[in-house]
């Protein structure tokens, strides 16, 4: 996965997930060359975590334009219909896509054209990367409110953009901003950049970041005019290190917690930092204990660990965050990270691992060990996992990684090693190995090159 959609992929809503199609996805692309199949594509789940096949069969695709990259960041409910937002491409420059599905996965015809609608922001590329439901008297009078990030390839300067729908997706050109966009630029970036929303009363509040280590927050009236009374002029920018990677934000009793990165992909490492700002845009000093407003986290040090998405856990004012941390893009691998805060921005000591805990997707090790893989976060080369596991006389129908195979007793009789039968991954220089220890069960072994599950 390329760093534009890894570090994009950072909103989720509870049952409905927005996801990037069908393959891989990139960032504001403009480009008609022949590219691998993308699609806006959404799935839903039932409580219990299990697809739920009254979902069009659990998830849908719909793909805009055959020769473009198009993918979703974003989903909300309305009325029992879900809009995914993301990005499409209309005559060559970056747009803003929406699409609304009924509840049973069909395309809404009656929102947009078929379902679908794509806005371009003038003279820039953009992607929404947020979107929220303004909830009106009736159904027919909400609102849809959609965040993005705006990019001018000839200048490298990036923007916020913000744009209304009424209810079934016609832009509110009477009543926000200019014809229904809000547009701002608001300093140097890249076209991977991100915009957060979250709505303060009657307020709008969005976030981005500048490639020279600022956070930027803006706020808007309901009508799309710029709220001269937050921050400066309308404003807050916040320097959290030598770069920045575009925060998300929550709304803690009417404070503002913004929850993003400190540092670049480029130059390891990168840190997580927490932000939080009074009702006026003005650094909340008291936040964090060391006078700045601001916390940094470094979840695996001399690595590259980020946060990309935030909430407020109540009753207690709890911040919790989630992100990546030990993210390496040349092997494509990387922890899931969640971290917990108490109120005033201390590490929450009674959460995980002093207020963080990770899911390490695969570790790195230099050494063979009899019984497990070994869990060392050294300089060591990558190595390739052979899991093994007792299992019932039958072979089970599911629960073994896709490159298992089974090895019967007769095969491995005497043998301290099980024998590896899965199709040999890209070689590496060091292997793990994990031992047997019952000689009369069936085991199952996977040879697989950087990912699999912890042991």
């Amino acid at each position: 996965m390329d760093r534009d959609t890894f570090w994009r992929l950072g909103t989720a809503l509870p049952l409905v997930l927005s996801c990037i199609g069908l393959t891989d996805c990139g960032g504001n692309k403009t480009t008609t060359t022949v590219l691998p199949p993308t699609a806006i594509a959404a799935k839903r789940y039932v409580v219990g975590g299990t697809i739920d096949t009254g979902f069009s069969g659990g998830a849908v695709a719909t793909k805009i334009d055959p020769s473009e990259y198009e993918y979703a960041l974003a989903v909300a409910l309305q009325s029992g219909k879900i809009i995914a937002t993301g990005h499409s491409v209309l005559a060559g420059q970056g747009v803003i896509a929406l699409v609304r599905y009924n509840a049973d996965g069909s395309l809404d015809t009656a929102f947009g054209t078929s379902g679908i609608v794509r806005t371009a922001v003038p003279s820039v590329n953009a992607v929404a990367t947020a979107v929220v439901v303004q909830p009106g008297a009736l159904p027919a009078d909400d609102k849809i409110l959609v965040a993005g990030s705006t990019f001018d390839p000839s200048t490298g300067m990036t923007g916020i953009a913000v744009v209304r729908y009424d209810a079934n997706g016609l832009l509110d050109t009477a009543g926000f901003g200019t014809s229904g966009i809000v547009s701002a630029e608001i300093g140097p970036g890249t076209d991977t950049d991100v915009v957060s929303l979250a709505l303060q009363g009657t307020n709008i509040i969005v976030a981005g970041a500048r490639s020279d280590g600022n956070f930027v927050l803006r706020r808007y009236d309901s009508n799309g005019a710029l709220d001269t009374t937050f921050g400066t002029a309308g404003t807050a920018t916040t320097n959290v290190g030598s770069s920045a990677m575009g925060p998300a934000i929550a709304l803690q009793s009417g404070k503002i917690v913004a929850a993003g990165a400190s540092g670049s992909f480029a130059s390891p490492p990168m840190n997580a930092v927490l932000v939080r700002y009074n009702t006026s845009g003005t650094l909340d000093m008291s936040f964090g204990g060391a006078g700045t407003g601001m916390v940094f986290t470094d979840t695996v040090p001399s690595s590259n660990n980020f946060a990309n998405a935030v909430a407020v856990q109540t009753p207690g004012d709890k911040i919790v965050v989630a992100g990546h941390a030990f993210v390496d893009f040349a092997a494509d691998t990387s922890d899931i990270a969640l971290l917990r805060y108490n109120a005033d921005g201390t590490p929450d000591t009674g959460f995980g691992t002093n207020g963080t805990g990770s899911s390490p997707t695969w570790e790195r090790s230099t050494t063979r060990s009899p019984s497990r893989c070994t869990r060392t976060r050294t300089t060591g080369s990558w190595c390739r996992e052979t899991r093994v596991r007792a299992l019932p006389s039958a072979p089970p129908s599911c629960g073994l990684p896709r490159s298992a195979r089974w090895i019967p007793p007769s095969e491995r009789a005497g043998s301290s090693r099980p024998r590896p039968r899965a199709p040999a991954p890209p070689p590496r220089p060091t292997r793990c190995w994990c031992s047997p220890t019952a000689a009369s069960s069936w085991w199952a072994t996977t040879d697989r090159a950087l990912r699999g599950p912890k042991l």
